[in-house]
């Protein structure tokens, strides 16, 4: 350093390799994951649920699959606020800007596939928002009244 021919004792260099490394600094943020989530809905057929997405073709489109910029911006600009959950207008087609929209979680419910009775679907809906909860916390709370325990998350129920 003292000859000039140096300009550090070594972290410019480690700074600026982290600089090019990184290219948007957002993989923490919620929708971050958003996005991360839906490509591996799309792509691996290993995970829970699979046959609901990348088994029935459902994919993501080539401008926002290898671009989370691209999708970041979208979701900006169509009202994407923390909370707010990725939704596919139409389940039968995949995940673009115009089959997508952000939703509130009760909302993304109302249109997935339905796999009860319609009859208790419709209940199920409704009594959940005369509650202010999912349909999934009423089926949870009706076990958890009906097995006299207070909780229902996989431990010893007896």
């Amino acid at each position: 350093m003292r000859s000039n021919n140096t300009r550090s004792c070594g972290c410019l260099d480690f700074e600026s390799r982290q600089t090019r490394r990184r290219t948007h600094g957002e993989s923490g943020t919620p929708l971050y994951q958003a996005w991360s989530s839906m490509k591996q809905r799309c792509s691996n057929p290993n995970i829970r649920g699979a046959h609901r997405y990348s088994g029935r073709g459902i994919t993501v489109c080539t401008e926002w699959v290898d671009s989370f910029e691209k999708f970041r911006d979208w979701a900006m600009r169509h009202g994407y606020v923390e909370g707010k959950e990725l939704d596919r207008i139409d389940n039968d087609f995949g995940y673009s800007p115009d089959n997508c929209r952000w939703v509130t979680k009760l909302e993304n419910l109302d249109n997935r596939s339905k796999y009860l009775p319609l009859d208790l679907e419709a209940w199920l809906h409704e009594h959940a928002r005369q509650i202010a909860c999912t349909p999934y916390e009423v089926i949870k709370q009706a076990l958890e009244s009906y097995l006299g325990v207070s909780r229902v998350d996989g431990a010893d129920l007896s």
